[in-house]
């Protein structure tokens, strides 16, 4: 179950999972959010039913933020050391204890989904992504709201390309000149032509 935050791979997932005609239900993100991404799916495969609850759909997709997705790839990464409610700031025991249900309860609830969409701004018509190096990241793209992390795993993209705009963001943190620019631009240019119209890629700050 690879995320994915591009609308035309996770149709092109939910066709191979649930055929011509399935049905979905959308779990995870704020109720605003999935009603928009249940409007973009019903335009996109007709003939889907897409519902906010059901006992047992043919595909199950979590969805979550920029924000979300990078916590999550936190979590995995830390393994074993990752404790509930970390993520936080300083709560009340009984907070905290709700907290911790509430977080098990998302991690069971996206574990069991079929496919994770991870709902960039303007996910519905043109993803604008922000390219650029920041201290100690081993990342270069931000969404509009400036979140970030790991959005090039989202991507469809090469491994070669993601791993080559990666190796950027971390050279560039450690020394920057005007070659390491070069070099980015030229990595966001790349990076364009690959995505197409349904993204916009803005080189800098």
């Amino acid at each position: 179950m690879l995320p994915t935050c591009d609308l035309a791979t996770l149709v092109d997932r939910i066709r191979e999972i649930g055929g011509a005609a399935p049905t979905v239900v959308i779990e995870g993100e704020a109720f605003a959010r999935t009603e928009l991404l249940a409007d973009c799916l019903n335009d996109r495969i007709p003939g889907a039913t897409v519902l906010s609850d059901c006992g047992n759909p043919a595909v199950r997709i979590w969805m979550e933020d920029a924000g979300g997705f990078h916590a999550h790839f936190l979590r995995a990464r830390a393994e074993g050391s990752w404790v509930p409610g970390t993520w936080v700031a300083t709560t009340s025991p009984e907070q905290q204890a709700a907290l911790e249900a509430r977080e098990a309860e998302d991690r069971r609830r996206r574990e069991r989904a079929d496919l994770v969409f991870v709902g960039l701004d303007h996910f519905d018509s043109v993803i604008e992504l922000r390219f650029y190096a920041d201290v100690g990241c081993d990342f270069a793209l931000w969404d509009d709201h400036g979140s970030a992390g790991e959005i090039e795993e989202l991507l469809p993209i090469s491994a070669d390309l993601r791993r080559r705009i990666k190796q950027w963001a971390v050279d560039a943190d450690l020394r920057w000149t005007t070659g390491t620019a070069a070099a980015g631009r030229a990595l966001a240019e790349e990076l364009q032509q690959r995505l197409g119209p349904a993204y916009r890629i803005v080189y800098g700050y």
